[in-house]
């Protein structure tokens, strides 16, 4: 027979997870997110025909490394408590949904004042995926296997978004090596 009702939640009663407090699970989850907004920027390159015109720490790309982290964070803080009873693709998935929800009225705002509100909603699908990958991430980092992975993942992409940021501002990947 099949237990529609289980006894323990999301995440086990066990778990390290359960025990961090607010500002533990807001700051693990900002470092996360930030992480998976990086790496996703960094996916996007390839789509976008490389490093011309990508602007790194600056510019556009500010805008999501800053906004959607902290955003996440701040919603972590408020309600990592009511979260961590779900399992972890569970929260990734409600940390989402509250971040582009929250883009979504910014954007309502922003176009009934300005013309610019149309920016916030290309922000939401992005925000959206860096939570739904972060916050399991997050999640995982608090174990001791998770740590001894997380944490590398995090330092190289760090790494590699600061490598191609500042190849980018100096002007080495804006030239055609092979224009005649």
């Amino acid at each position: 027979m099949v237990d529609l009702h289980p006894v323990e939640p999301g995440v086990r009663l066990d778990h390290p997870w359960r025990r961090r407090s607010r500002w533990g699970m807001a700051w693990r989850a900002w470092l996360a997110v930030c992480t998976a907004t990086m790496a996703g920027l960094l996916l996007l390159l390839g789509s976008n025909g490389g490093l011309v015109g990508f602007s790194g720490l600056s510019g556009l790309a500010v805008h999501p490394l800053v906004c959607v982290p902290a955003l996440a964070g701040v919603i972590v803080f408020v309600t990592g408590p009511r979260l961590r009873h779900f399992s972890p693709i569970s929260q990734g998935f409600l940390l989402g949904l509250a971040v582009a929800s929250v883009f979504v009225l910014v954007a309502l705002a922003a176009s009934a004042f300005h013309g610019w509100g149309a920016l916030f909603l290309v922000y939401c699908p992005p925000a959206f995926v860096a939570c739904a990958v972060g916050m399991p991430l997050a999640i995982w980092s608090t174990t001791r296997n998770g740590s001894r992975v997380c944490w590398p993942v995090v330092g190289v992409v760090v790494l590699a978004y600061a490598a191609v940021s500042f190849f980018a501002a100096g002007g080495t990947f804006g030239t055609d090596p092979f224009a005649g």
